[in-house]
């Protein structure tokens, strides 16, 4: 995913957040192995690059930005304390925070929907 604005591919970001959240269900799931430090910050990952480098400059006058941005720290505590509390074998407490991320992954693929229209 480029990371400049004039660039921005908001469906290629979308796929690739989707991919994200079944990436973490195959982990819980014990069919694919993922740890903390793949879940990376909200800084690191591709849509946090992105927003911290071009997205604010040209998107800060929008409510939708503001809102991406909190959605996406969320996003990746919630990621975090899933692999956590896997790791620490916790299984049924690591599935409880995968069902509190799916909801904000579809939060934020309407976010990036809006700010495609926008």
């Amino acid at each position: 995913m480029s990371t400049s604005f004039a660039k921005f591919d908001f469906l290629m970001a979308k796929q690739k957040h989707l991919s994200w959240k079944f990436r973490i269900k195959s982990f819980l799931d014990g069919e694919e192995a993922l740890t903390l430090d793949q879940a990376v910050s909200h800084t690191d990952c591709d849509l946090g690059k992105w927003l911290y480098d071009k997205g604010f400059e040209r998107y800060k006058h929008l409510s939708d930005m503001k809102e991406l941005e909190n959605i996406h720290i969320t996003l990746h505590q919630e990621i975090k304390n899933a692999i956590t509390l896997k790791g620490r074998g916790n299984p049924a407490e690591a599935q409880k925070a995968y069902e509190r991320i799916v909801p904000i992954s579809d939060r934020i693929v309407v976010l990036l929907d809006n700010l495609s229209k926008q």
